[in-house]
This record gives structure tokens, C-alpha cells and sequence, in this order.
């Protein structure tokens, strides 16, 4: 059974855990006409616009957690300990898998994301058979 601090930081964590991810999210789908076309120049926009404040919003809330962690009441000690690793956690998921995401598969105008991709696979498959049916025809004559 989870007491009140538990409750608390169960509660505040679903925030805190996809911030990152939103503020990226918004950049990118708002990125100017001149790069809708290109995921790479979307992320670049994406990275020139949030990077800075979504870095330095990480390491003021986990500085602000560690400097909690000297408290001694254990729901200061225990939030702090908290925000520390959600933000640490946060901001390396955010940079080191969701943006690399973005640039591969992320929305472009007119189209993008997962159904692209699949299309294409789906080509390229069609494709290796049509390749390896010929391959078989001419080992058979």
C-alpha cells in the first residue's frame, strides 16, 4: 500500500517524465515551411529551439533535487532523490531515443511517420523477390 509521499511523486512523475518529450514534440510539428520537408532539418530546428531551455530546465530541477536530498525530512530527502532521477532519466531518454525517432520515422508534410516506413519496407521486399525470382529463372534455363 503506498502512503502519501509515494502517492505524491507517482503523481508529479507522469509530468515531469514526458515534458521533455512535449516541448520537442511541439518544435518540431511547428517547424517553419523552409524545412517541412526534411526530418533532419525539422530535428535541427527542433534542437536549435528547445535544446537550450529543455537542457537547462534538466540540470536546474535536478540541481534543485540534489540540494532536497540534504533535507532532513524524509518527503524533501525522498522527492528530491526523485526529481534527480527523473530528470536525469527524462532528458537522456528524450535525446538519446525520441529524437533519433523523430529523424527517422517523424511526420513530414504530406505525409511521414510508422506507414511510411512500412510502405517502404514493403517495396523494398517486393522488390528482393522479383530479384530472386529472375535470379531462379536464369539458374533454371
Amino acid at each position: 500500500m503506498l502512503n502519501i509521499t509515494e502517492s505524491v511523486i507517482i503523481s508529479v512523475a507522469v509530468g515531469m517524465s514526458v515534458d521533455f518529450v512535449s516541448h520537442y514534440s511541439h518544435s518540431y510539428l511547428h517547424s517553419p515551411d523552409s524545412c517541412r520537408e526534411e526530418r533532419g532539418l525539422k530535428v535541427t530546428y527542433m534542437l536549435e529551439t528547445m535544446g537550450v531551455s529543455v537542457g537547462i530546465g534538466a540540470l536546474t530541477t535536478a540541481v534543485a533535487g540534489g540540494f532536497m536530498t540534504f533535507a532532513t525530512t524524509l518527503f524533501f530527502y525522498q522527492f528530491g532523490f526523485f526529481m534527480m532521477i527523473t530528470m536525469v532519466f527524462s532528458f537522456l531518454w528524450t535525446n538519446f531515443f525520441f529524437t533519433p525517432l523523430l529523424v527517422l520515422v517523424g511526420p513530414v508534410a504530406g505525409g511521414g511517420g510508422a506507414k511510411q516506413v512500412s510502405d517502404s519496407v514493403d517495396e523494398k521486399e517486393n522488390i528482393m523477390m522479383v530479384a530472386m525470382d529472375n535470379s531462379l529463372k536464369v539458374e533454371t534455363l
